[in-house]
């Protein structure tokens, strides 16, 4: 999902200035697709993509980067 969003490579200033390890690890997991979201994981478990629901909430939305966000 990221590189539709990300058009150009480069450190940027709100990474370098994210004072939490926490959060800056959190972003890098969400940036290379090495989360626990259903779609990579269901992708590991060979479950079909439209399988791959939030189970968090009730909008039977897939599971990825861009429901998270929204």
């Amino acid at each position: 999902m990221f590189r539709e969003i990300k058009l150009n490579i480069e450190l940027l200033s709100y990474i370098r200035s994210m004072e939490h390890t926490k959060y800056r690890n959190t972003l890098a997991e969400l940036r290379l697709s090495s989360h626990q979201l259903n779609i990579e994981v269901g992708k590991h478990n060979n479950i079909p993509r439209n399988e791959r629901k939030c189970t968090l909430c009730d909008l039977n939305d897939i599971d990825d980067e861009f429901h998270l966000l929204t």
